[in-house]
């Protein structure tokens, strides 16, 4: 059985598409997905199954649409490869401060051409890296302040996707082995 981490596209942000985290673990408990456990409020549930990623993402939009009124895009990577994103960082080498390094999830690698326009239209100081379905970003001066912002982003690329920090990255993989030994 698989180790899966999905991630909720723009949950509980700014008041929109509020879901309670026990609530979604429960609904995946419910949806019989193994020992799901979540981590903090932007829908990060880590969880075991069977199922392939072309089924369990729309099956899991469409609970999730149905229980809590919410639209969402559920992004998946099974245990593995959350482990190979976390060792082939370009970023691995260098002491950054893991708050001010975000992985944008897509799912399906941005083309050439989006990847060329992303880059020929950032000019901030903020450092870019694409790595198959995931983007690297460091924000030396913070995300907050950059204007390399998620809908530029996602407007570049044509691709909607879901960001996470260096920090939640971590945990989520650390979360893969609690979830591969129950």
């Amino acid at each position: 059985m698989a180790v899966w981490v999905s991630l909720l596209r723009a949950v509980n942000v700014g008041g929109h598409n509020v879901i309670p985290m026990a609530a979604l673990t429960a609904l995946y408990a419910e949806l019989g997905l193994g020992s799901p456990r979540h981590l903090l409020q932007t829908g990060n549930v880590v969880f075991s199954s069977k199922g392939r990623p072309e089924d369990l993402a729309p099956r899991l939009e469409g609970a999730i649409r149905e229980r809590f009124d919410a639209e969402t895009k559920v992004l998946l990577r099974t245990a593995d490869e959350l482990r190979t994103l976390v060792a082939r960082s370009p970023f691995a080498t260098r002491d950054l401060p893991p708050a001010k390094v975000v992985v944008f999830f897509f799912e399906r690698e941005p083309t050439p051409d989006a990847q060329s326009s992303l880059a020929a239209a950032h000019q901030g100081v903020e450092e870019l890296h694409f790595v198959g379905r995931e983007l690297f970003v460091y924000f030396p001066d913070g995300q907050g302040r950059s204007k390399l912002t998620p809908t530029r982003i996602e407007r570049s690329l044509k691709l909607s996707g879901t960001a996470r920090n260096w920090n939640t990255v971590m945990k989520l993989a650390a979360m893969t082995d609690a979830v591969r030994g129950a």
